[in-house]
């Protein structure tokens, strides 16, 4: 994510990850002083259907934002 920034020349990323059947929604920002902060979303169960639901969400937010 840190190579993304770099490259986009961007103060904010978003991301994703998949471990088994848990996704987890990321946001990392470079603050003013150079550091930088990151958020990691609470974990969602693809198999239960209401975190199904708010992946489903996630993403298509994700699609608004970018694929223009």
């Amino acid at each position: 994510m840190l190579a993304a920034m770099t490259l986009n020349n961007t103060n904010t990323i978003r991301g994703g990850y998949i471990i088994g059947r848990l996704w987890n929604f990321i946001t990392l920002e470079k603050l003013e002083n150079g550091n930088y902060e990151y958020f990691v979303s609470n974990g969602f169960d693809c198999l239960k259907f209401i975190d199904l639901k708010q992946i489903y969400i996630n993403l298509q937010a994700v699609k608004f934002l970018y694929c223009k």
